[in-house]
């Protein structure tokens, strides 16, 4: 935690109060909407290259290697309960439910994590 700032919430709204409103799409005449754009393209691909911004592809993809990861650790805790802890057998049943309703929840989350980025990609379009 030595890199975490802690910043006081007076500060914080000072420096929002001071930036100036947000201004809609259609109240900018073509010229400014077309520097905005512009500007906020070079700004997303700038922090593509230092790393700030992450593909929506590479997240998913780390997220799949990690929930793979972790339900593949958590399918054999129960068996590593069982044989090396002497859990007994209910005990040991009522870990692997868990563990299945775990499971399932990743995969629906997964699942709809998905549905919600095909979603969004057709309202692009």
């Amino acid at each position: 935690h030595d890199k975490l700032k802690l910043y006081r919430l007076t500060d914080i709204l000072t420096e929002f109060m001071g930036l100036p409103p947000p201004v809609a799409e259609g109240e900018m005449d073509p010229h400014e909407r077309k520097a905005w754009y512009q500007s906020e393209r070079e700004r997303l691909k700038f922090e593509q290259e230092t790393a700030q911004l992450i593909p929506a592809s590479d997240v998913r993809r780390e997220f799949a290697i990690w929930a793979k990861a972790v339900v593949q650790v958590l399918e054999t805790l129960p068996d590593i309960l069982e044989r090396d802890c002497g859990l007994q057998p209910a005990a040991v049943s009522r870990v692997q439910s868990i563990i299945d309703d775990l499971r399932d929840q990743i995969a629906l989350r997964v699942t709809e994590a998905g549905a919600d980025d095909e979603e969004e990609l057709q309202q692009e379009e």
